[in-house]
């Protein structure tokens, strides 16, 4: 079999796939939308094997605040998420953790000029 100019050039170069899942928890007033909730993968077994059968290598994963703690009175609960994570490492994928998306984050108040978080 004949080696092509490029296999030679680009011997070392490994491409990837990386992949990524939207998870915008879109919020507006008072009211939170939140996109993985609306897609099913929340409740939804095997999305983690089907990322991993298209051959992706990296995947962000969303571990977003406003799901994990809605305020700052509540307790956080890692049970799912670590379940998650696990899943993604045994299936061979290398997780890019995600804590804030845009449009996301924390929900904060402005009091007297002075942002808190709620």
């Amino acid at each position: 079999m004949e080696r092509r100019s490029m296999d030679i050039k680009y011997q070392l170069c490994n491409p990837e796939v990386w992949g990524g899942i939207e998870c915008t928890i879109n919020r507006v007033g008072s009211e939170f939308r939140d996109q993985l909730t609306y897609s099913g993968h929340y409740d939804r077994h095997g999305d983690i094997e089907q990322f991993a059968a298209l051959g992706i290598k990296k995947l962000r994963y969303p571990i977003l605040w406003e799901y994990h703690q809605p305020d700052q009175r509540s307790s956080i609960d890692w049970t799912w998420t670590e379940k998650q994570l696990n899943s993604i490492r045994e299936n061979g994928i290398t997780p890019i953790a995600g804590l804030v998306h845009h449009g996301s984050g924390p929900a904060i108040q402005l009091c007297s000029g002075v942002l808190r978080v709620l």
